[in-house]
């Protein structure tokens, strides 16, 4: 994902992001 920083990101960064996000805040 990071290569293509200035691109539109991809439903695989996307859902990675997501994942992370949630994981993120369930963690509190």
């Amino acid at each position: 994902a990071l290569e293509k920083a200035g691109n539109t990101l991809d439903k695989a960064d996307l859902a990675e992001m997501e994942a992370l996000w949630q994981e993120a805040k369930t963690a509190k």
